[in-house]
């Protein structure tokens, strides 16, 4: 409504009501107004040109019967509408007995107006005309006046005595609402429509009270208390109800925090929506067994209330019945009772304990949303329909269970948690659920508990819907299975201590809605990314996607893997079509490829951490099985490598050119590469091919090392090196029969002999 009145005040702005002209009056103060007739000679009060968001009066102003514009006098017989609009500092008013008319929003918040007296001549006080006028503690209300239309002392909180004359005939049931500062109401005698009866205090129309104040009493008779009666009246302590009485309004006692005891007769069969919210005073209620409409939010934010007791004909329990009745301890739930509304019962933070009758078939919505201290619940075999949320920030509750009959849900395996069984999703669980191996979703809202610090999800589980988890601030670790295909937005939102993400995903999975901002995402945690050859393309797929989004990224990599068998020469080839890492393995003493060919000298490099797929290289270890596992990392290829390999067995006439493969030599015992003459080369092995006819028959293994010294390979012997015939000395000069590692001088340069 106010939303309205401010629209309309601005198309009147904008459009025809820019005033005509303005006049001084004898005390100096500036009016403004706009010609209503030239005929008539008439003029209305108005706003200074077209912004009435602009107040142009302020202090004491006083409007004149007559005023002189241009040799012309007028009569001033209106206020225009939002003429005052917001005028705060406006403190005084007085309104001559020539104006007729006070149009809608005329004095809307003029929050420094105390009193005000309507002229005699005024027939209608209209929408909103001294909407919010928060100080504003006396009005006089004239006999001329037959109507009292929506919002005109709507939020006068201050207002204190209210006179209705017997003239008033329509008056709007929002004419004075939240006037919470009432604390006398009197209707003339001989108001045919309206009176205060037995000196009441109050507003009534036939049967019906219409406006109370502070001291107020119902009449006997009353059949019908009026929506926000009693609204913010704080100073009421107790209400008494009489017999009379069959129906309690909207919010007819909301905010009516000082009221401590009401009794509530058997005559009553309606109860509506808020009537008694926030009626914080209220320690119990009896709901008596006359009453068979509750409306939502009927004793909502009644924070004071440790007891109540519920007719057996009301039907449903409401939305919002008892929210924030944070003192209620216990509720028994009648057997008339066939659901409970959205909220019913949210933020009851010292319910302990309810119990759920067999008539119950529907929990709505977070019914029992952030009840902190229940501890169990049992579901009846009667309920088939629960809503999203219901149990979530129940932090207390340790046992949920369903009756083994109910068709609709069950908990199986004593879980602790509620489960659709068509569907196997579990829609509600707290922080000792165990999630079944059956369980094939975890629903909407099914956790919010800050008292959740770890949960197993099985391999069975392949979707976790939106909000699954969130609020769960106790959890610090998460391990999501690769079953899991879909995980839907804010999963995960508003886990505060989740620190780290283990993801495996799978060829299926949902990228679209796992990666949204809204699920697992969070610079604050650390995803750890489990890949194997199952998943490795998406993965590399989502890398991108991925990056900027967590603290950390790991990958965790269970990828292809070949086990090397190093063979009692102490050297192996190896040849892989995917890229792998060089294990860390002590049994492992260098991995190197081929960089040139210098005569019968095949000159070596080292290899660090990783080996590019389809490189050929020599592992030289201790005798045993090391295994090389494959990586996700990208990396380029060795541009000098002299070796080739195949990945499986072919046969040597496939290959162009004079093939070389590892060995030691019969007579020698030296390890190097020699003409190969076999038929078939093996797969995964490295050898080396020279283009065409060569009449080299072997080369030597010379390894270069990054301080620039050479080491050459010679034969190996019980984890010996021994070099091939050449004088070895070491730096002072003497000659050494079998070197051990270290560097020497070998044929006049320095070596370094492992």
């Amino acid at each position: 409504m106010k939303f309205l009145l401010i629209t309309l005040c601005l198309l009147m702005s904008n459009t025809v009501f820019a005033h005509d002209f303005e006049a001084v009056n004898d005390d100096g103060v500036t009016i403004y107004y706009n010609i209503t007739s030239n005929e008539d000679k008439t003029v209305g009060v108005t706003y200074m040109g077209d912004d009435y968001y602009s107040p142009a009066y302020s202090g004491r102003v006083v409007i004149p019967e007559t005023v002189e514009y241009q040799g012309v006098i007028y009569s001033v017989t209106s206020i225009g509408e939002c003429a005052f609009y917001e005028c705060a500092d406006l403190t005084s008013i007085e309104i001559t007995n020539s104006v007729t008319s006070i149009g809608r929003g005329a004095f809307d918040r003029c929050l420094g107006l105390t009193s005000v007296d309507i002229p005699n001549g005024v027939k209608t006080i209209n929408n909103a005309t001294f909407f919010e006028c928060k100080n504003l503690k006396h009005v006089t209300i004239p006999n001329s006046v037959t109507s009292i239309l929506y919002q005109a002392f709507q939020d006068c909180f201050s207002l204190e005595t209210l006179f209705i004359p017997k003239s008033v005939q329509e008056i709007a049931w929002s004419a004075f609402y939240r006037c919470k500062g009432l604390k006398t109401i009197q209707v003339e005698s001989g108001n045919t429509v309206y009176d205060s009866r037995n000196n009441c205090n109050a507003l009534i129309e036939g049967t019906t009270l219409l406006i109370g104040s502070d001291s107020s009493f119902i009449p006997d008779g009353i059949t019908t208390i009026s929506s926000r009666a009693f609204y913010g009246h704080t100073a009421i302590t107790n209400m008494n109800i009489p017999n009379s009485v069959t129906s309690i309004g909207e919010e007819a006692f909301s905010g009516c925090s000082g009221l401590t005891s009401v009794d509530i007769p058997g005559s009553v069969t309606s109860i509506y929506e808020s009537a008694f919210a926030g009626c914080s005073g209220l320690t119990s209620v009896d709901i008596p067994n006359s009453v068979k409409t509750l409306g939502s939010g009927a004793f909502g934010r009644c924070t004071g209330l440790t007891s109540v007791t519920i007719g057996n004909n009301v039907r449903r329990i409401p939305n919002s019945a008892f929210s924030s009745c944070s003192s209620l301890t216990s509720i028994d739930i009648p057997n008339s009772v066939t659901s409970i509304g959205q909220y019913a019962f949210y933020g009851c933070t010292s319910l302990a304990s309810i119990h759920i009758p067999n008539s119950v078939t529907s929990i709505d919505l977070a019914a029992f949303l952030r009840c902190s201290a229940l501890t169990s619940i049992d579901i009846p075999n009667s309920v088939i329909s629960i809503g999203t949320a219901v149990f979530n920030g129940c932090n207390s509750l340790t046992s949920i269970t369903v009756a083994t009959d109910n068709t609709k849900y069950d908990s199986r395996d004593n879980c602790n948690a509620i489960i659709e069984t068509s569907t196997n999703t579990l829609i509600a669980g707290c922080h000792t659920t165990v999630i079944p191996n059956s369980v094939t979703s975890i629903g909407e809202d099914a956790f919010e508990c800050s008292s959740l610090t770890s949960i197993d999800i099985p391999n069975s589980v392949t979707s976790i819907d939106r909000y699954a988890f969130n609020g769960c601030s106790g959890l610090t670790s998460i391990v999501i299975p690769n079953s899991v295909t879909s995980i839907g937005t804010y999963a995960f939102g508003s886990c505060s201590s989740l620190t780290s993400i283990h993801w495996t995903p799978n060829s299926e999975t949902d990228i679209s809605s796992t990666l949204s901002e809204t699920s697992l995402p969070s610079t604050s945690r650390t995803l750890y990314l489990y890949v194997d050859v199952t998943n490795k393309d998406m993965v590399k797929s989502i890398m991108t996607t991925l990056e900027g989004k967590f603290k950390e990224i790991i990958l965790v990599e269970d990828l292809e893997r070949f086990d090397l068998d190093i063979a009692g020469i102490g050297m192996s080839t190896l040849y892989l079509d995917y890229p792998v890492k060089v294990p860390d393995n002590d049994d492992l003493l260098a991995t190197m490829y081929v960089s040139r060919i210098e005569g019968n000298v095949m000159w070596m490099k080292k290899v660090k951490d990783y080996i590019p797929a389809n490189t050929g290289v020599i592992v030289q270890g201790n005798p045993t099985t090391i295994t090389f596992r494959g990586t996700m990392l990208e990396m380029e290829g060795i541009s000098d490598n002299q070796l080739q390999g195949v990945v499986e067995d072919t046969p040597v006439t496939d290959i162009s050119g004079t093939v070389y493969t590892l060995g030691r030599g019969v007579d020698s015992g030296y390890i190097g590469f020699s003409r190969y003459t076999g038929s078939e080369l093996p797969a995964n092995k490295a050898f080396l091919v020279l283009d065409g006819a060569s009449d080299v028959n072997s080369f030597r293994l010379v390894l270069d090392n990054e301080d620039g010294t050479s080491t050459s390979i010679g034969r190996i012997e019980n984890g010996e090196l021994i070099p091939e015939n050449e004088d070895v000395y070491d730096l002072q000069g003497r000659r050494v029969e079998h070197p051990s590692k270290g560097i020497y001088i070998v044929n006049g340069k320095k070596q370094y002999i492992k």
